[in-house]
C-alpha cells in the first residue's frame, strides 16, 4: 500500500482509538450513575476494558510499537463486543452513541492493520515476531 494511505490509516486509527476511549470511559462514568441493569458488573466491565485497550492501542501507535498491530486487532476484537453490550439498551442515547464509536474505532483498527501489513505478511498472524518486529511509521 501506498506510504500516504498508511500513514492516513494510522492517523485515522489514532483518531477512533482516542474518540472511543473518550466516549466509553464517559459512558462506564454515567451507567454507574443511571443504576439498574446499567451497572451490571460485565458491563461496566466491558466498556472499562473497551476504553483501556484502545488507549493502550493508542499509546503503541504514537511510540511506532513493533506490538501496534496486535494491539489493534484485539482493539478491534474488543470494541466489537463492547459495541454489542452497548447496543442492547436500545433507548439509550449514550449507550448508543458508545455502541457506534466503538464499531467506526473497530473498523479504523482493521482498516489500519491491512494498511499497515504488507502483501503475504502475517496479516493473520500473531505476535510481533509474525511481522518481523515492523514498526508502523
Amino acid at each position: 500500500m501506498h506510504l500516504q494511505n498508511k500513514t492516513q490509516a494510522i492517523e485515522e486509527c489514532i483518531r477512533s482509538c482516542q474518540s472511543c476511549h473518550e466516549i466509553c470511559v464517559e459512558t462506564a462514568s454515567l451507567a454507574v450513575r443511571m443504576g439498574g441493569e446499567h451497572t451490571e458488573h460485565e458491563h461496566v466491565s466491558l466498556i472499562t476494558d473497551c476504553a483501556e485497550i484502545c488507549n493502550v492501542s493508542l499509546n503503541s501507535m504514537l511510540r511506532s510499537s513493533t506490538t501496534s498491530l496486535d494491539l489493534c486487532r484485539t482493539c478491534a476484537d474488543i470494541c466489537d463486543v463492547c459495541a454489542a453490550d452497548c447496543e442492547r439498551f436500545v433507548g439509550n442515547q449514550q449507550m448508543q452513541a458508545c455502541a457506534r464509536e466503538c464499531r467506526r474505532c473497530a473498523q479504523a483498527c482493521r482498516q489500519m492493520v491491512a494498511a499497515a501489513t504488507p502483501i503475504g505478511g502475517a496479516a493473520a498472524g500473531h505476535g510481533a515476531a509474525a511481522h518481523g518486529g515492523q514498526r508502523l511509521r
